[in-house]
């Protein structure tokens, strides 16, 4: 039995395996992938459409390519859009409302006192106290003395001397939702406008508005006592009338910040809307729930919150009290004297208040709240007739009733709700859905091509470290063809399986 053909049939077998590791993975890669440019590029028969459909290929990747690019900047562009609709319900949870007189202190027992009274007024409010240093306004501290008793208190004495809401005096005409309300129904407050009073600030007691308009929402007439103002004349407040803020129920106010005005001899009406806002975490948005942390001195974070949360931290940190305002931390620190609020407190928060900013205090804007946009209108109060049954029912003559009473109407424009719910312009899903389109339009690439792209070069880089081996198998196999086959069973096995049978002459 003789092989005429065993070593030129056995030469081709390795120039096959050769080649296999040269270029199998690609010859079955660019004839079976779905992205069909290539394998049209590999069985084009002449040289003409194989330049075409490179050239195409060429191209429509550079197109792909830019395009994917300018979707993927657009992304980190953090761009966002804000989706607004309107509900309408049934009924509607009223607001809390906190007014404050613009006078601050009442009832001196003498001009001593009425003098004492300007200058605490000056040195209690840090932007008085900074105005008046400003322009080098005298302060007569020595006044001042009729407060330095060892159990005085600057809160206490505004809850005494400040304005006394008391039924058929001050408040002279309260009706919510057609229903008469009293000064119970009002809770004071002492802020750095005196003392001041919050309507339905109770959380277990619910106001809610069903019908939309002037008369069903808060109505009162006030007495704001004008005639009987202490403020100072030439550098104190000047203004007759009130300070009025709408606000969530457990929201802490701040008049100087979003108090809104009404003159004696005028009726204010506020007219309401109530908008829920949610905006986007950052990078998109500003607001950031990680530091929305729990407030120590506060139920509720808002951004105003936690500006008073941090100037409060810095006035305990640097006086070691709190200012006589600064309710919300009763039980942390004492309240400061009069010569601590004067030399520290005051001075420091004029400061604070000017220099430190949210990202200071590491202050973020809720990533939701809801706020009351207010459109005001006046008019005059109070008519001729008005004037003469107040004069014949409570006694007071109508010059005192023009420069001494106003009054508020708060209500809805509509018994529903705005909302307004920032989002992504381009969020993960979209920008995915977008790549995978513009590959599928301009290349013919799917997920899956992208996964035969990623097993190609898995299986080039196996055959790149499989490639010393398998030289070296080849040079064992020519060793043993030169011997006879001697000793290389695998050989004559494959022989007699008809792999190499070719070549036999029996």
């Amino acid at each position: 039995m003789k092989c005429d053909n065993c070593g030129n049939n056995l030469a081709s077998d390795d120039e096959d395996g050769e080649d296999f590791e040269t270029w199998g993975v690609e010859k079955e890669f660019v004839t079976e992938t779905s992205c069909h440019g290539i394998s049209f590029w590999y069985k084009s028969r002449n040289m003409a459409q194989r330049i075409f459909w490179v050239l195409l290929v060429v191209g429509m990747t550079c197109g792909v390519v830019q395009q994917i690019t300018e979707r993927i900047i657009n992304y980190y562009e953090y761009k966002t859009t804000t989706s607004v609709s309107r509900e309408f319900v049934g009924s509607i949870e009223f607001p809390a409302v906190t007014i404050c007189n613009f006078n601050r202190l009442f009832r001196p027992s003498s001009d001593t006192e009425k003098a004492a009274m300007q200058v605490l007024n000056k040195i209690s409010t840090p932007s008085d106290l900074g105005y008046a240093r400003a322009i080098n306004f005298p302060i007569n501290e020595s006044l001042l003395d009729i407060y330095n008793s060892s159990n005085f208190s600057v809160s206490g004495y505004y809850d005494e001397k400040g304005y006394n809401f008391t039924d058929g005096h001050q408040l002279l005409i309260c009706v919510f939702a057609s229903q008469l309300c009293t000064v119970s129904n009002f809770t004071p407050i002492i802020t750095s406008n005196g003392k001041c009073y919050t309507f339905n600030v109770n959380q277990s007691v619910q106001h809610n508005q069903t019908v939309a308009g002037l008369g069903n929402g808060l109505m009162f007439m006030i007495n704001v006592q004008h005639w009987e103002y202490t403020e100072e004349p030439n550098y104190g407040r000047q203004e007759a009338g009130i300070l009025f803020q709408v606000h969530r129920k457990d929201v802490t106010p701040n008049l100087n910040r979003f108090g809104i005005a009404v003159p004696v001899g005028r009726k204010g009406y506020a007219i309401l809307s109530q908008v829920d806002s949610e905006v986007m975490y950052k990078p998109w948005g500003k607001c950031d729930p990680d530091s929305e942390k729990d407030l120590r001195f506060f139920d509720k974070y808002t951004l105003n919150s936690c500006l008073l949360e941090c100037y409060t931290e810095q006035v305990i940190a640097t006086c070691g009290c709190r200012h006589f305002d600064q309710h919300w931390a009763e039980g942390f620190a004492p309240e400061c004297s009069i010569n601590q609020m004067l030399n520290c407190s005051s001075p420091l928060l004029a400061r604070i208040e000017s220099e430190l900013s949210p990202e200071t205090c590491n202050c973020t804007i809720p990533c939701s709240f809801t706020e009351y946009p207010v459109r005001m209108s006046y008019s005059y109060v109070p008519i001729r007739e008005t004037s003469l049954y107040y004069q014949t029912t409570i006694g007071l003559p109508p010059d005192y009733i023009g420069e001494n009473v106003l009054g508020l109407e708060v209500t809805f424009e509509e018994i529903g709700y705005t909302k307004e719910v920032q989002s992504k312009q381009v969020d993960e899903s979209g920008l995915l859905s977008d790549m995978g389109g513009q590959l599928g339009l301009w290349i013919g690439m799917s997920f899956i091509t992208i996964c035969e792209f990623i097993q190609y070069f898995i299986m080039r880089i196996v055959f790149c470290f499989k490639k010393p081996k398998l030289k070296r198998k080849r040079s064992e196999k020519k060793s043993n063809h030169s011997n006879g086959y001697k000793g290389h069973p695998d050989i004559v096995r494959g022989a007699w399986d008809g792999k190499i049978n070719n070549g036999f002459k029996l």
